[in-house]
């Protein structure tokens, strides 16, 4: 139950008083965790964003899944791009690789 991270690169967005802007590729996992993916655990945020706290996560939809971020509790959404549900637990999304993915950070 995790996501895999691509390259990350980081951008200055100071005018957007926000401290970075991650670009970064994701592939999804065999089985979908009921409530999302919990992004502290899958983006390493300790190894890879140390000291920065996530604000937003956008993932470009691929057609067939949309995606959201809950900030509250830190967990990416995954959803059924034409029922517009939260995809079941346990759902294989394996074959969903390389979204990209933009990382707003503090």
């Amino acid at each position: 139950m995790a996501l895999t991270v691509g390259t990350i690169t980081h951008k200055s967005a100071k005018a957007l008083q926000m401290n970075n802007v991650v670009f970064t590729t994701l592939d999804l996992d065999a089985s979908y965790p009921s409530g999302g993916y919990d992004c502290d655990a899958v983006l390493n945020v300790v190894d890879k964003l140390p000291n920065y706290e996530i604000l937003h996560i956008e993932v470009m939809s691929d057609g067939s899944y949309t995606f959201g971020y809950d900030h509250v509790n830190n967990k990416l959404l995954v959803f059924d791009a034409a029922t517009g549900a939260e995809i079941a637990d346990t759902t294989n999304l394996a074959a969903v690789t390389g979204l990209q993915a933009t990382i707003f950070c503090q």
